[in-house]
């Protein structure tokens, strides 16, 4: 049964597929179709509201304003942002009011000696604070001389320390060489010794 299954599995695999295709003259008649209509249906299929599944997303959604459905929404969103205009122009005149009322008491100020809300009088103690305070130039140019004073002293330290390595080696070199000469006497007394 398995060798007529697979038989027939290769045969049908061979046989050519034919497909059924349209061809102008299986049409009946084609005078019928109206050139005007076919426009006119192509341009509703394209101008046509889209048909919306119970299932919808942000993504797929198209709102159309126009719709009885969606003027009130559209409305109240009219309203909300003229009054949210109409505030927004409020609080520009009061502060243009309220900036040229300071402006035109500051004017009549000035003519007057100074008056105590136009002009800050710092303490005694904060003027001889502000007097002894360090100012900028001077920190900057007491900044350029401790860079300098810095730089000089890392240099000689760096002399310093080749100066200390070297005295490391040569008194290490001067104890290695005291070393040999003692161990160069013992041996020789003893090879004189050795010897008599």
């Amino acid at each position: 049964m398995e060798a007529e299954a697979a038989a027939n599995n290769l045969s049908a695999e061979n046989k050519p597929i034919k497909l059924r295709t349209a061809v102008l003259s299986d049409v009946d008649d084609i005078s019928d179709i109206d050139i005007e209509d076919a426009a006119e249906e192509l341009h509703k299929t394209m101008t046509a509201k889209p048909v919306y599944n119970r299932r919808r997303s942000i993504f797929n959604t198209t709102l159309d304003l126009n719709e009885p459905r969606c003027l009130p929404a559209s409305q109240a969103l009219d309203q909300a942002l003229a009054s949210f205009k109409a505030d927004v122009d409020k609080e520009k005149a009061a502060w243009e009011t309220f900036n040229t009322n300071n402006i035109k008491n500051s004017g009549h100020s000035k003519g007057s000696p100074q008056s105590s809300s136009s002009c800050y009088k710092p303490s005694a103690e904060h003027e001889a604070y502000l007097r002894n305070a360090p100012n900028l130039h001077a920190f900057i140019r007491g900044h350029g001389s401790f860079m300098d004073d810095s730089i000089r002293f890392l240099m000689e330290f760096e002399e310093m320390q080749d100066v200390q390595e070297s005295l490391k080696d040569s008194c290490t070199y001067h104890v290695h060489e005291s070393q040999k000469h003692t161990i160069s006497e013992c041996l020789a007394r003893k090879h004189d010794k050795n010897s008599y």
